[in-house]
């Protein structure tokens, strides 16, 4: 008889690893979409997000209970980002887009357009597409010295750019071009904070697994803060917003 192919534990690992990431992804993306549809239509009967008001916010259950379900979503997307490439993970966190359309229209009362539904459904084949090729990275490696200081630099650049960009714009142009200007502006920060907390939790279990036990905590401690300015933007855009949800540039959370 034919001899029987034995299988390599670690080949048929790195094929699973990749699929319960992107499952993961999914699931904290819903969470992640669901939290921000509750935090939106609960912002709108508080008053504009300030140092004054933000115990108004802290105290409406409806709108902390929606923090909590973004929190526990970044949590989950913090674990996939642990057990795959950023190049897994990253793809499948589009999948928020198209989960925070179907929320919008659901529970927010939005409608979509064809358009709008051809991306959505779009977005969904590319996830299937990409659960089925997917495969494992190499281990986490800690940046060096002078990729951690590039990374800094473009880091800020990136956190900066909307600012410069949405004030040009914004000079001679009307209320309702300024205020869409500056939606951008808002949507375009909060989801750099997102990216950039991603990479520093990616940084840092790169540091653990180095035995960099002094620059691991910073590493964690600069995505907490990253984290906490998204979701300041964040409740500032939907406030903004009004009626429509602020544009969120997100490519990993």
């Amino acid at each position: 008889s034919a001899p029987r192919a034995s299988l390599d534990p670690s080949s048929a690992r790195s094929s699973v690893m990749p699929v319960i990431a992107i499952t993961l992804t999914v699931v904290s993306a819903c969470a992640i979409n669901v939290g921000k549809g509750i935090q939106k239509k609960a912002s709108k009967s508080l008053p504009k997000l300030s140092l004054a008001s933000l115990r108004s916010y802290l105290t409406d259950p409806n709108w902390r209970r929606g923090l909590e379900l973004d929190v526990i979503g970044g949590a989950g997307m913090l674990l996939a980002l642990s057990i795959a490439p950023m190049s897994v993970v990253q793809p499948a966190s589009a999948s928020g887009v198209a989960i925070l359309a179907v929320v919008s229209h659901a529970y927010l009362g939005e409608s979509l357009t064809l358009r709008e539904w051809k991306g959505v459904a779009s977005c969904g084949f590319g996830i299937a597409v990409l659960s089925k090729f997917a495969r494992g990275g190499g281990e986490t490696r800690a940046l060096g010295a002078f990729r951690l200081m590039v990374a800094i630099g473009l880091g800020f650049a990136c956190l900066a750019t909307p600012s410069v960009i949405s004030h040009r714009f914004r000079s001679g142009a009307s209320a309702a071009a300024a205020k869409r200007y500056e939606l951008i502006k808002i949507g375009a920060q909060c989801g750099t904070c997102f990216a950039l907390s991603a990479f520093s939790v990616k940084a840092a279990m790169g540091f653990l697994y180095a035995w960099r036990l002094f620059s691991a905590p910073i590493a964690f401690g600069v995505s907490g803060t990253l984290t906490a300015m998204g979701l300041y933007f964040q409740t500032a855009g939907f406030r903004e917003a009004g009626g429509g949800a602020p544009p969120l540039v997100s490519p990993a959370r």
